[in-house]
């Protein structure tokens, strides 16, 4: 045989092997690049720093479970959740919830959200077995969806003022395709946050109450309220009562966006206003008697506890305008 008609074949060949490789790595590159397998992820989105004796589906930890691609996910069997610190004080009876985020406030519990289950704590770790159908659920998310579940408690109506709580998922505590081929995650650290919650029974107590003039054109429009309650107030006023004498109070609110009062408070901080209706005379120098007469839902940042605030006649004093 000719070698160079040889040779050429050989080439001619070798090129179109590496020809069919291209084109096949071309019709899939998609595929290959979007494979994923399941996954979990920890954090700690609407944790409070504090929360008051009784406090109801308060959040320890949130974990989003996210499927794979293609599915490898099919049931969520079982997760163990290790408690911390001074859990067996805080923690009401009942244990350890699991609530279901179901959507309608992104990456917060609210009243829409499902509680799928609960679990006692036995030495300091409850354990969370799905039945069916719920276990089943994850294996209803199309590949690359996500499902968020909320581990929470509630608080006992007599935590210890000071108590702390915390929870943690260690590696491999959550369960999954235990039917088939038991998958445990997550398989590096654990779930896991920075902050853990403090239990705060004192009520919001009034430190000063000031007049303001917030426009500057001589008359009162509002009471400034602060309070000793560093935590923050959850700036519920529907069930609260200011009285003012001789004043008409219209309102409440967290802060005033224009006049002399801009950017000295925010929401969920421990300054409210009592608006009051201008009586069209100069009247700066008045320091007229404030009482809260009632108050049955103003209290602390995400405590759900209404704390009675009514400390009676004060004598508000004077701001410079």
């Amino acid at each position: 045989m000719n070698f160079a008609k040889f040779l050429k074949t050989k080439i001619l060949s070798k090129l179109l092997a590496l020809a069919v490789l291209i084109s096949v790595a071309g019709i899939y590159p998609m595929q290959l690049a979007m494979a994923s397998i399941g996954s979990v992820v920890g954090s700690q989105s609407q944790v409070p720093n504090y929360i008051g004796k009784g406090a109801t589906r308060v959040e320890l930890l949130k974990v989003t479970i996210n499927q794979g691609d293609p599915v490898d996910l099919n049931t969520l069997d079982k997760i163990e959740v290790t408690m911390m610190n001074d859990w067996a004080s805080v923690v009401a009876a009942g244990g350890v919830l699991l609530i279901r985020d179901n959507g309608s406030t992104t990456d917060k519990i609210d009243v829409n959200d499902t509680q799928v289950a609960n679990a006692s704590i036995s030495g300091g770790v409850a354990t969370i077995n799905l039945g069916d159908p719920l276990r089943g659920v994850i294996g209803t998310i199309p590949a690359g969806g996500s499902l968020t579940y909320f581990i929470a408690i509630n608080v006992a109506a007599d935590a210890p003022t000071g108590n702390t709580v915390d929870a943690k998922i260690e590696a491999g505590d959550i369960t999954f395709n235990q039917d088939t081929s038991p998958l445990p995650l997550p398989s590096g650290a654990a779930l896991s946050g920075s902050q853990y919650i403090t239990v705060d029974a004192t009520a919001p107590a009034i430190s000063l109450m000031q007049t303001i003039d917030n426009d500057g054109n001589g008359q009162l429009d509002h009471i400034k309220i602060t309070t000793t309650d560093t935590n923050g107030l959850n700036d519920s006023f529907a069930g609260l009562t200011v009285v003012v004498d001789t004043y008409t109070v219209t309102n409440y609110v967290t802060l005033l966006a224009t006049g002399y009062e801009t950017g000295l408070s925010t929401d969920h901080d421990n300054i409210f206003y009592a608006v009051l209706t201008p009586k069209g005379a100069e009247d700066t120098g008045v320091k007229p008697n404030v009482n809260i007469s009632a108050n049955t839902t103003l209290s602390d940042y995400y405590s759900n506890v209404s704390y009675d605030i009514d400390l009676g006649n004060k004598m508000a004093t004077t701001i410079a305008a």
